[in-house]
Formats: structure tokens, C-alpha cells, sequence
């Protein structure tokens, strides 16, 4: 009967040190989730970052920066009416270059008259949906390219 009971103690001290190990894991966890989720919002407004509904062109989520160049109310609108202020959908678009390569980004460079800036452009194309609907998303981050680093570019550009 003592063995039970020294067996029953030392199964609950176990199950106390398991207990343990989990909420341990989680607070560290928690907290990594916060320091990383300090760096997402960080480097969100680093460059110029929108999602585009690829079928509507509408915008659905713009960056604080990119509000801060265009407006707090661009959510919404029409992407090219808002960044070129045109009445149709932009020659440079590259939606049909990113759906024929999902989850992969397409990089390119791009000078735009509104702001009077050349940025490195990342787009992704996004599935995104529920129930068998689907939304194709373009994620878009833009990063200014400062003059040093645009000659640089330049420069690596001509040699090749």
C-alpha cells in the first residue's frame, strides 16, 4: 500500500514537472510571438506594403507608410486609380506574372512619378479562401531605394 502511494506521489510530481515544462514553453513561446510580432509590424512599414484583390483591383490593406504617401481612406479603392492615377488597370501590373508562379515572389524595380521614388518591388500571389471560394490576393511591398544603392544597381546592372 505505501509503494502505491510513494508510485501515486511520484506519478503526480511527474505530471507537476510535465505541467511545468508546457507552461514554460508557452510563456517563452508567448513571448517570441510578441518580439516577432514587434519586428513584423517594424519591417511592415519599412517599404510600401498593400494587398490588392487581383479581380477588382481593390485595396484591402495598406501599411501605415503607404497611407502616410497616399491617404488614411486608400483601403477600398482602386489601386491604380490611388498609386498612378489612371483609369485603367496599370501596363506594369504584374498579376498574370505572378499567378503562373504561385508562393514564389517576383522582384523588380520600378520608379514612380507620384512620389518620386525608385523602389525594389516584392509581389506575391495569394489563394486565399474559405468554402470553396477563393480571392486572389496580390501581397506588394515596396522598398525606396536610396541614390548610393541605386547606383550601385546601376552599376551591377551595366557589367552584366
Amino acid at each position: 500500500m505505501k509503494k502505491n502511494k510513494d508510485i501515486i506521489c511520484t506519478n503526480k510530481s511527474l505530471e507537476y514537472d510535465k505541467l511545468d515544462n508546457i507552461l514554460t514553453n508557452i510563456i517563452s513561446n508567448q513571448m517570441k510571438l510578441q518580439e516577432d510580432n514587434v519586428f513584423f509590424k517594424a519591417a511592415l512599414n519599412v517599404g510600401n506594403v498593400y494587398i490588392v484583390d487581383m479581380d477588382t483591383h481593390t485595396i484591402l490593406f495598406a501599411n501605415d507608410r503607404l497611407k502616410d504617401l497616399f491617404g488614411n481612406d486608400i483601403e477600398g479603392k482602386i489601386c491604380y486609380e490611388v498609386f498612378q492615377e489612371l483609369d485603367h488597370s496599370c501596363n506594369f501590373c504584374t498579376n498574370d506574372i505572378i499567378k503562373k508562379q504561385p508562393n514564389e515572389p517576383y522582384y523588380w524595380v520600378f520608379y514612380n512619378e507620384k512620389t518620386k521614388e525608385t523602389y525594389i518591388v516584392v509581389d506575391v500571389y495569394i489563394k486565399h479562401g474559405l468554402n470553396g471560394d477563393s480571392a486572389h490576393l496580390r501581397f506588394e511591398i515596396a522598398i525606396p531605394i536610396n541614390s548610393k544603392l541605386k547606383q550601385d544597381l546601376i552599376t551591377t546592372w551595366t557589367k552584366h
